[in-house]
């Protein structure tokens, strides 16, 4: 028996299902011998695994078979996190399954799928996982979304493997024309897609009025929901007002971070590759000094609000919750026509946000954030760059150079072949494809939680700036999320 616990499938009736901790039996405690040149990318596999289930019967047929090195810059992390290196598999991880020497990589940065006989056999992440296809079956999902997002969305969820079963939309008359660019039977109530049907996946693309309006049911729908293990994502911030949740059972799902069980925000700049890189090489530049970060995606990934939320969650996981924010908006149109002339202010809504905002950050100890982000372009991007005591780090949408305080490159990541974004694909598609796979198979790296209520509070007051054209405070709009 392993030291440490892999995570394993709770639920096999279902196809992608929650996992829960248990240990993986190996046939032994090696895998086969590995040349001299080759066990620092851990042992040479197939690698027979048998899985208890607590008190179900164990689940056996399982075979790992690790391709990857490990990176040498990240071998402290490696080390920190107790995965083996030196060719001893299955190493002692309580990371994701079958990932010997790059067991936090992301699931989908690469993926392979094909069928023989009675197998899967999928490539993650430098990995190849075979499993019974009992043990991991078809991924169902019900969608909500408006006409504009189905193509998109179509094909993200294709790349994913995940079948459309139902689909509906937050404007009544155009639902049938989501259900039939889906192909798929029509759903044209939310709340009781969510509370009453059973797909894997709810997929709430555009939410329209939900987390608005009747916001106690619509907290009771996500609740049930995630009592029957159903995922669901939002690729909106939800709720998108502020002012809607005072007084509502809204505000303790927040405070005691619950409310991050039951809906999952995708897709996400920090859920990512390149990110996880860049949090190694953090761990010895010291204290971030003064940052900038630029995130644009096309308006159907999301509105302005969606880019704004992501922003505010990196921020608030690299250097913190702001003191003041001062921002400033720009009104455009969805399909990327941007308003002239006089000067338009933003609503009370998140989710009604279309076009550019700018927005500066000042700490309490004063260090400051540069945060620009829109919705107002034809292909997503990312850039960052980070000051500090020890250099800076220059961040764009496939790698990232450090370089010390002589100008001299000390580290560097550049997404490998098998990583890169295509040319002819969104690389919002891409994450969004990864994170759902995520979501609904719970295989993936361990990252820290999106602690929503910093982040919606900091993304009202960006909100709110806008709109008074004077320095907010986040933690007054956190106070009134909070509120019972």
């Amino acid at each position: 028996m392993l030291p440490a616990p892999y995570p394993i499938l709770r639920s096999p009736n279902k196809g992608f299902t929650r996992w829960v901790r248990g240990s993986a039996w190996a046939c032994t405690r090696r895998g086969l011998p590995c040349p001299d040149c080759r066990q620092s990318g851990g042992a040479l596999l197939p690698h027979p695994f048998t899985l208890p289930c607590g008190s179900e019967e164990p689940i056996g047929g399982l075979l790992s078979v690790a391709l990857s090195l490990v990176p040498s810059r990240l071998n402290r992390s490696f080390d920190r996190a107790g995965i083996g290196t030196g060719g001893c598999y299955p190493p002692p991880c309580s990371f994701v399954l079958g990932l010997s020497s790059h067991g936090w990589g992301p699931f989908m940065s690469s993926r392979l799928a094909a069928s023989r006989g009675d197998y899967t056999m999928k490539l993650c992440a430098g990995s190849f996982v075979f499993m019974y296809h009992g043990f991991m079956g078809s991924t169902s999902a019900m969608i909500w979304a408006v006409p504009e997002q189905v193509e998109m969305l179509a094909g993200v969820l294709s790349a994913g493997g995940i079948g459309v079963i139902g689909a509906g939309c937050p404007v009544s008359a155009q639902t049938g024309t989501v259900a039939q660019g889906f192909g798929c039977g029509v759903q044209d109530d939310l709340r009781h897609m969510l509370s009453s049907e059973t797909p894997d996946l709810v997929l709430l693309a555009a939410p329209g009025g939900f987390g608005h309006r009747e916001i106690e049911g619509d907290l009771g729908a996500l609740q049930q929901a995630h009592s029957r293990e159903v995922a669901v994502a939002t690729m909106e911030p939800i709720p998108g007002e502020a002012t809607v949740i005072s007084g509502t059972s809204w505000g303790d799902a927040l405070h005691s971070g619950a409310f991050g069980e039951f809906v999952r925000v995708v897709p996400m700049v920090r859920r990512g590759r390149l990110i996880d890189e860049l949090m190694a090489t953090l761990e010895t530049f010291g204290v971030i000094r003064s940052m900038s970060v630029s995130i644009s995606a096309p308006g159907v990934f999301g509105s302005l609000g969606a880019r704004v939320f992501e922003a505010m969650d990196l921020v608030r996981t690299l250097v913190g919750v702001p003191e003041i924010i001062d921002a400033s908006y720009q009104a455009g149109g969805l399909g990327g026509s941007g308003s002239h002339g006089l000067h338009q202010l933003p609503g009370q809504s998140l989710r009604e946000l279309h076009g550019t905002m700018t927005a500066h950050l000042r700490m309490g100890d004063g260090r400051g954030v540069l945060v620009q982000v829109s919705d107002q372009v034809g292909r997503s991007g990312l850039s960052m760059t980070l000051l500090g005591d020890e250099g800076e780090i220059r961040l764009w949408d496939t790698g990232f150079r450090r370089l010390d305080t002589t100008g001299t490159v000390i580290d560097s990541f550049t997404m490998e072949t098998g990583d890169a974004v295509d040319p002819t694909i969104d690389p919002s598609s891409v994450r969004l494809t990864e994170q759902l796979i995520q979501l609904c198979s719970g295989v993936g790296p361990v990252r820290s939680p999106v602690d929503h209520a910093s982040v919606l509070a900091m993304g009202h007051t960006a909100l709110l700036s806008a709109r008074t054209g004077q320095g907010e405070t986040p933690e007054t709009i956190r106070r009134l999320l909070m509120e019972v």
